[in-house]
């Protein structure tokens, strides 16, 4: 009986927090002229990372879930429409333009990154060479699978999957499964 008690509070607790933390974020992206619909959802470790000059448009009914990062570059121009979903310890990166269409359901520890770094000087450090920024399009109603990859300048069409612990380098297309790695189109 204690113990269901405490069990209780405890989640009563972790409740507030998170209410706490989702208005703080809402606060946080209007701040750098960022927008934010209704029923934003900042679960607990999770983090939204915004560098002065980039741009947020968030709707309603968002999820980000525990441990997940959302960092926007100082170029980043970032668009997630209505009832997203981003799964615990995902980590979204946005340098250039990232836009994540309605319905869209992303799974545990995915990495979505639209830049990578250049590397063809070898005498040079590579933190010195600068990057590729490209861009991201994930269409509406997608799933994209547990552990999976989504690198730069990459559509993913409407209604598509990508299976767990697939690495896309290549669009997607509409109503597609795509699994593997590299992923390639399997239904």
């Amino acid at each position: 009986m204690i113990f269901r008690a405490i069990r209780h509070l405890s989640y009563r607790y972790e409740q507030s927090l998170e209410k706490i933390r989702s208005r703080y974020y809402v606060h946080f992206i209007r701040l750098y002229d960022g927008t934010v619909g209704d029923n934003l959802v900042i679960r607990r470790g999770a983090k939204i990372l915004i560098t002065k000059g980039g741009k947020v448009s968030i709707g309603n009914n968002f999820v980000l879930g525990e441990g997940a990062d959302l960092f926007v570059g100082k170029d980043g121009k970032v668009k997630i429409e209505d009832g997203i979903f981003i799964g615990k310890n995902s980590t979204v990166v946005a340098n250039g333009n990232l836009t994540i269409g309605a319905g869209t359901q992303i799974a545990h520890l995915v990495t979505i990154i639209d830049s990578d770094h250049k590397f063809s000087d070898p005498k040079r450090p590579l933190v010195e060479q600068g990057g590729h920024i490209g861009h991201i399009t994930i269409g509406k109603d997608v799933w994209i699978g547990a552990n999976s990859v989504v690198l730069k300048n990459i559509d993913i069409g409407d209604h598509a999957v990508v299976g767990a612990s697939s690495v896309v380098t290549k669009s997607v297309p509409t109503r597609s499964v795509v699994a593997g790695n590299p992923a390639k189109k399997i239904k």
